[in-house]
């Protein structure tokens, strides 16, 4: 019996072949099983763009949109669509949805690699550590957000104001 993915693996070897004819024909019978294949619309799109077929690849990246909204190439193949076609300002606006949903990843990212303190827990970790002995004096402690490293400074010499701190509240 085919699949979505049985026939997107094939139409891949097709692309791979660049028998771009045969490919679409694979991706559609796909589609024709599951029109919310995100693999498949996008494929399918590429496609069709390279067949000259621009305006269905539009609409299959509108609806790929619908169906994955966080796809930064959903964007970014419709702005270069949308150049090709000489539509330049919604080509620039498709160009800065994909770097807003690239921020919105690289965010996520970031958010989940840091520890998950709750801002009580940050305040009473800053509390505890203000002050710290580095070399033998009392030094400033400046504590990164996600508690992940302590420095200390003060003033020892002459624009030397970061100095070797062993101390750590990680």
């Amino acid at each position: 019996m085919e699949t979505p993915e049985s026939l997107f693996k094939l139409a891949m070897q097709f692309f791979q072949e660049e028998r771009y004819g045969e490919a679409a024909r694979e991706l559609e019978k796909a589609l024709h099983i599951n029109d919310r294949h995100a693999d498949t619309l996008e494929a399918l799109g590429v496609i069709y763009e390279r067949l000259n077929r621009l305006d269905e690849a539009t609409q299959l990246f509108k609806k790929l949109s619908h169906v994955d909204p966080d796809n930064i190439m959903v964007h970014s193949n419709l702005s270069r669509i949308y150049g090709k076609q000489g539509r330049i300002a919604e080509a620039e606006a498709e160009q800065a949805a994909a770097r807003r949903v690239s921020w919105k990843h690289q965010l996520k990212e970031r958010q989940s690699s840091q520890p998950n303190f709750t801002v009580e827990e940050r305040i009473d970790r800053f509390r505890e550590a203000q002050l710290a002995i580095c070399d033998g004096k009392y030094r400033v402690l400046v504590v990164k957000a996600d508690g992940s490293d302590a420095r200390c400074f003060g003033q020892e010499g002459a624009g030397d104001n970061d100095f070797n701190c062993p101390f750590s509240i990680a």
